[in-house]
């Protein structure tokens, strides 16, 4: 029985996660975290993924639209993304002050599938960096 042959590359793109601010003080600061790849080696971006304690946040395939796996956050955030040119595509997530919550703290990562020029199936996983919030959530009381 012959079975089709696959190939698969790992740390091979380029991709990498930048987080402007890791320290969020609650209803003071913005959540911006930004997923970005440039690689030549690259032919096409099948889909990028943004993740917050290896849970998906968020993602986007190539000729679709978002998809929100978090969607609560989806209420909250909002997303911007290119998967056009293997040079500068990026998914661009951002939780304005006003909508910043402590449970937005946590371990964010991103991760690419790509196929390269040279025949491979390219997965990669970008560093990753810890989002800490300080503050409290408001709490309203009703009486």
């Amino acid at each position: 029985m012959n079975f089709p042959s696959f190939h698969f590359l790992v740390a091979y793109a380029t991709i990498s996660i930048e987080v402007p601010n890791t320290s969020i003080e609650l209803k003071k600061t913005d959540i911006e975290v930004k997923c970005l790849v440039n690689d030549t080696s690259l032919k096409k971006i099948v889909s990028l993924h943004l993740k917050r304690s290896d849970q998906y946040v968020v993602s986007k395939r190539a000729g679709g639209s978002e998809n929100w796996q978090d969607k609560e956050l989806a209420k909250r955030g909002e997303v911007n993304v290119s998967l056009t040119n293997v040079l500068s595509s990026y998914l661009i997530l951002t939780i304005p002050k006003s909508k910043v919550a402590t449970k937005d703290m946590g371990t964010y990562r991103c991760e690419l599938s790509a196929d390269g020029r040279n025949g491979l199936f390219i997965l990669q996983k970008s560093d990753q960096i810890f989002i800490d919030i300080t503050g409290k959530d408001s709490i309203f009381l009703i009486s």
